[in-house]
């Protein structure tokens, strides 16, 4: 069986990577942590034990094997604040952001401006419901231009889609317990307990008190 740690971005995720990466040989690792890292190729999986990446639920379609899924989810408002926060610490990453001058203007012009609510609203929703079939679109070109259409305009109940795949993972915990719950979720999947370290963090990154309820909201 395959373990995949279905990486949501800013819930710790790059910790929990590190952990699982530090079990598992090289070689047996995926390689690649995001989609267009390999899109439109389908990248060979016979060998492959442990996969981490921000992926959503769609990557099952790449391999045979059934995968054994974890993950960590986040209050949805801290982790907003929180994705905002880093791509003003990063402005050279790779935040699948839409360009806007808003980003660094303020943050409430952020939370308002279509584009970007349209790439962070529902944003960890979206990653554990979305399946998209991968493999049959990369038959055709676009191939990931067609799986962020399907990402950033989902249809259907994505909330019960969501709530239903995390009652079928194999662990899954917050980034609020992720300390407490370290040893726990190394036992779920079978590796050495390892003090957790985090990373990839932002330096005075916003607070959901630093606004006010209209602008939450």
């Amino acid at each position: 069986m395959i373990l995949y740690f279905l990486a949501i971005p800013k819930t710790g995720s790059t910790s929990i990577s590190r952990i699982l990466a530090s079990n598992y040989p090289v070689e047996s690792q995926f390689k690649f942590g995001v989609w267009n890292q390999f899109l439109p190729t389908v990248p060979e999986t016979k060998h492959v034990s442990l996969v981490c990446g921000h992926f959503g639920r769609s990557i099952s379609r790449l391999f045979s094997d059934e995968l054994k899924t974890v993950t960590v989810i986040r209050n949805p408002l801290e982790r907003v604040l929180s994705q905002i926060s880093h791509v003003l610490h990063d402005r050279m990453g790779n935040h699948w952001v839409p360009p806007s001058e808003n980003f660094y203007l303020s943050v409430t012009r952020c939370l308002r401006d279509e584009k970007i609510r349209k790439f962070i609203s529902n944003n960890q929703t979206r990653h554990l419901a979305v399946d998209f079939d991968v493999v049959e679109a990369s038959k055709t070109e676009g191939v990931y231009l067609e799986y962020m259409k399907s990402f950033q305009e989902p249809t259907g109940d994505i909330l019960s889609a969501a709530k239903k795949f995390l009652s079928n993972c194999t662990f899954f915990t917050t980034t609020s317990s992720l300390d407490k719950s370290t040893g726990r979720f190394c036992d779920a999947v079978g590796i050495k307990n390892v003090p957790m370290v985090r990373m990839n963090t932002s330096e005075d990154r916003f607070q959901m008190e630093d606004f006010s309820s209209p602008v939450l909201r």
